[in-house]
């Protein structure tokens, strides 16, 4: 098995091309990292999505090998996340980045462009399955989205200088990095997939 790879979703909607190119970007100017593969599953074919993973390939292809995988219609995001897993679940660690977020700056975020690799190792020392990443800009982000209800007192186990350990915390398609046989053994994995009566995907 190997140990480490980045899996993303995008899809073939609007502005999706620059949103995915900003992801990339963001993580790889942030983030010191091993050579690893990255697998992008574009949800819905898209010429300039395409075009933007062959030169970001190009760009950064001293740290990371950009594998891109195509469906030609797009079948929702369970569905999405499943093809993609197709390619993850081998390895022991996928850091999951859905293809419309990005990656905080040290002077922003608080940490060194080693976040990552610490994480690991931490995952790895603490046998922890799962690790949450977002910044919550302001308290009104943090209600919106959850995050207080999961960190009250009777749910938290630790609190070190970098992480939060909690007891309990559901899936989210949020960042996260998560041990892939976790997710399969618990029954995370595989996804709902939503279907009509004629087979069309209903979740976009």
């Amino acid at each position: 098995m190997e140990n480490f790879c980045i899996g993303t979703l995008t899809h073939n909607g609007t502005n999706r091309d620059t949103q995915l190119e900003l992801t990339i970007n963001t993580f790889l100017e942030n983030t010191n990292i091993p050579y690893v593969k990255w697998f992008i599953f574009i949800n819905g074919e898209s010429e300039s999505i395409n075009s933007v993973c062959n030169t970001l390939a190009n760009k950064w292809k001293d740290k990371v090998n950009i594998v891109t995988i195509q469906s030609n219609i797009n079948m929702g995001v369970g569905a999405g996340i499943n093809r993609l897993n197709h390619y993850c679940r081998d390895y022991k660690y996928t850091l999951f980045l859905e293809g419309d977020w990005i990656t905080l700056p040290q002077q922003i975020a608080g940490f060194d462009k080693d976040w990552l690799n610490r994480s690991l190792e931490m995952m790895e020392t603490n046998n922890v399955e799962q690790l949450q990443l977002r910044k919550y800009q302001n308290d009104i982000d943090n209600r919106q989205f959850g995050f207080a209800y999961w960190i009250a007192d009777k749910n938290v186990e630790s609190v070190t200088d970098e992480y939060v350990f909690l007891k309990e915390r559901e899936y989210t398609n949020n960042p996260h990095i998560r041990k892939n046989s976790a997710y399969y053994k618990l029954g995370i994995f595989p996804l709902k997939e939503f279907y009509d009566e004629n087979g069309n995907p209903t979740e976009l």
